[in-house]
This record gives structure tokens, sequence and C-alpha cells, in this order.
């Protein structure tokens, strides 16, 4: 079991390099497909979103996801995770220039998804035919 001290240090790493990452206010996406770093600098009101479905790690500070009038808070002692797309609103409360809200939020993929809520494991990957969206008419 990793002790609790243990689990407050390599927060705090992960904060430190977030923020060296993230110069300012806003989202940054990484090399890694689906990932991105965030940065708040100060609390900011309620702000309407359509969440993805997504693993959010708050490592410094806290915000609170709003769903149907019902408050989700997460920080860095608890993580939010959707699995649809969800209509919400999200929320900073605790953020400041001299420690800002930081975190990573990870998209899931959403086939990745529905093979697991049907079989309860990954579905095999297969090449996905991609067109223009059209068909010719006889093609039926």
């Amino acid at each position: 079991m990793i002790s609790d001290k243990s689990v407050e240090k390599l927060l705090g790493k992960l904060s430190r390099e977030i923020a060296q990452r993230t110069p300012c206010t806003g989202d940054f996406p990484t090399a890694v497909e689906g990932l991105e770093l965030f940065r708040r600098n100060e609390p900011a009101s309620p702000v309407s979103c359509l969440v993805p479905p997504s693993i959010v790690l708050v490592a410094d500070g806290a915000k609170i996801m709003w769903v149907g009038g019902e408050p989700y808070e997460y920080n860095a002692e608890k993580f939010l995770i959707t699995s649809l797309d969800l209509p919400a609103s999200s929320e900073v409360l605790q953020a400041s220039a001299t420690r800002p809200c930081v975190g990573v939020a990870y998209k899931l993929d959403q086939r990745v998804l529905d093979g697991i809520n049907c079989t309860g494991k990954p579905a095999a990957r297969q090449k996905t035919r991609r067109g223009n969206g059209c068909r010719d008419r006889y093609s039926y």
C-alpha cells in the first residue's frame, strides 16, 4: 500500500511538472493522443460544457462538475470519470496565480467503451473504412 506522504509527494511533483508545461490559463494538448494538460489561475463561475468520455485528475486545486443540479467535486483526492458525452457545468473552486489548479484529462475511446459495456472487456480494434460521406445512389 502506498502511504499518504508518498501520494502527496507524487502529486506535488506532478503538479509542478504540469505547471511548468502550462504557461497560462488554458487547455494544452500533449504528444499523447487524447491527453491534455490544463491550468486555471483563479476560481471561475460555472461554465456550460459538453464533457466527452474521459478521466480527469486534478493534481492541485479543486473543480466541481454540475450535472442535473448535482455537484461532483474533484481534486487531488477525487478524480472525475465519465463514460458518455455529458452536458454539464464546470466550475473552478480553488486556484491562484501562485498555486494554480492544474491537472490532466484523458479522452476515452468510445469504441473501447462500447466494447467494455457490451462484453465486459475491450473490443478488438478493427480497421475502419473511410469515405467522404457520399454514396452513389445505385450503390445500395
